[in-house]
């Protein structure tokens, strides 16, 4: 009886600690599924990113376009946090490298092109979240006017 209490147990401990790295080792694709579910679930078209780090402390996304034609694009975004902030949906920090917006200030299109609709919406998600600072390092936006072509750049917290 003991015998068999104890295989029990050493076959339940096996099947959590496997189960455990398999979520370890898993865990950004896991991220990426979630996050682009959730942007679906948004609304927001054509989404693609890349989930390249998810820590303790942090997560570091990557390859990131959104809207059908990419309207906004970056390289990455950087999330740092900590455990007890993230389970009450804070978030430390924020980091947007090298982000690009496309927009169309010509009035032939929706300024934003796909993702115009997300600004306009009613809904009431995010409503009384507090933002955690933003910082935007090598930003651009591309816009079609109609003198023709311009780009700004912009950068800062």
């Amino acid at each position: 009886m003991i015998r068999r209490a104890a295989i029990t147990a050493a076959i339940l401990t096996a099947l959590l600690a496997g189960g455990g790295a398999a979520l370890v080792a898993y865990r950004t694709d896991v991220a990426e599924k979630v996050l682009l579910s959730r942007l679906a679930a948004a609304g927001v078209p054509a989404a693609k990113l890349k989930v390249a780090e998810v820590g303790l402390g942090g997560a570091r996304i990557t390859g990131i376009s959104l809207g059908a034609e990419g309207e906004f694009r970056a390289d990455a975004l950087i999330l740092a946090y900590d455990l007890s902030g993230l389970m009450d949906g804070r978030i430390g920090a924020v980091t947007i490298v090298r982000p690009a917006i496309t927009a169309d200030l010509t009035g032939g299109r929706p300024l934003l092109g796909s993702l115009q609709p997300l600004l306009t919406g009613k809904g009431t998600a995010g409503e009384g979240v507090p933002l955690p600072p933003i910082t935007v390092t090598g930003g651009r936006i591309e816009a079609a006017s109609p003198m023709g072509p311009l780009t700004l750049t912009f950068e800062g917290e």
